[in-house]
């Protein structure tokens, strides 16, 4: 494969952030902090990708969708939208306040990456297959700077893949080894197959300033 440079970019901060619900394919949309968020890395993501040809990809849900469409605006580059780097469906808990979905959680079973928590949620080695599906097919684009705006813990998956950490590996931790902010920036560049540099992760620089 040719060298990619990947932009992982979680979205701004939605609503279901500040009101205590769960979120997951429950579809929330930004708040004005989170658009403002989103303009910000926008602007940086500018100056990082300068003039190179680059794709936008985004998942479907509202508040992806959103930041990726103000980046796009920026970028003056459009975006494709997919349902595959939707972060964990949380099943029945996505629009539970997160007390009243503690008294709804299965009990918890080991590996954790096999763990479904709640009614009609998925595990993470769901989601997992689902970003696996869709980074396998990103080799194929046609630029090779991308950017991916996702969610947290899909973004996480997005590192996993890039990162070459397998099944094995990840059926014993105890919980996601990487932490993405709202709006955060990770970049990488895959030169080879099994050959990633890690430029900057959950890099907030932008946001904090």
């Amino acid at each position: 494969m040719s060298m990619k440079e990947i932009f992982i970019i979680r979205h701004g901060e939605a609503e279901h952030l500040v009101n205590g619900t769960g979120g997951g394919w429950v579809d929330t949309p930004l708040t004005k902090v989170g658009r403002d968020q989103s303009r910000r890395v926008a602007y940086r993501l500018k100056e990082l990708v300068s003039d190179k040809p680059c794709d936008i990809y985004s998942s479907d849900l509202t508040r992806a969708h959103e930041t990726a469409t103000i980046i796009g605006s920026v970028l003056e580059n459009n975006l494709s939208t997919s349902p595959l780097i939707r972060g964990l469906s949380l099943g029945i808990a996505g629009s539970m306040q997160k007390q009243d979905a503690e008294l709804v959680k299965n009990p918890i079973s080991m590996p954790l990456f096999d763990w479904i928590p709640y009614q009609d949620a998925e595990n993470w080695a769901m989601m997992q297959d689902r970003v696996d599906s869709f980074m396998t097919m990103l080799c194929e684009s046609r630029h090779d700077t991308s950017i991916i705006v996702t969610h947290g813990n899909s973004g996480v998956s997005v590192l996993y893949w890039l990162l070459g950490i397998n099944r094995d590996l990840l059926t014993k931790l105890v919980k996601p080894s990487f932490q993405l902010d709202p709006c955060s920036l990770t970049h990488l560049i895959k030169k080879e197959e099994n050959k990633v540099r890690l430029v900057k992760i959950n890099d907030m620089s932008h946001i904090n300033i």
